[in-house]
């Protein structure tokens, strides 16, 4: 299991609810991002479940990020001070094995969407603006 903070929602004047869709575009442009994402681990021992580790070293633009079944790495999309990052995990072993500067633009925001791991080695992010293919370096 896989889980990431999420900030506080953006309430528009005149809802009563709250919105999401702003929260999830603005988080990181108009209040710091959430940090920190965690696996956890089911324990048949403790019937419960364990952290296996915890990244901390980038704000979180949110995003659903499935492990790339080719090189057991997840690709979260950061943001830190107006600048767009993927950042390669590996899964077992929580070491960074990839940094990839996206363009300085809001349009590949993630917006809560998915980073798809290709045959390739090459990402697929359904960003809010669309599509777009990333090649690792």
């Amino acid at each position: 299991m896989f889980a990431s903070d999420f900030p506080e929602p953006v309430i528009l004047p005149g809802q009563r609810e709250r919105a999401v869709q702003p929260t999830l575009m603005s988080m990181g442009y108009t209040r710091q991002g959430p940090r920190g994402a965690q696996r956890f681990t089911w324990s048949s021992d403790t019937k419960a479940l364990e952290s296996s580790w915890l990244y901390m070293d980038r704000s979180m633009a949110w995003t659903l990020a499935p492990v790339s079944r080719i090189d057991s790495t997840i690709y979260l999309t950061t943001l830190q001070d107006g600048q767009m990052t993927m950042v390669g995990i590996d899964w077992e072993t929580s070491q960074q094995n990839a940094t990839i500067a996206l363009p300085p633009t809001f349009r590949v925001n993630t917006m809560g969407q998915f980073i798809y791991p290709l045959p390739d080695s090459s990402l697929m992010i359904s960003s809010c603006f669309g599509p777009a293919r990333i090649r690792k370096p």
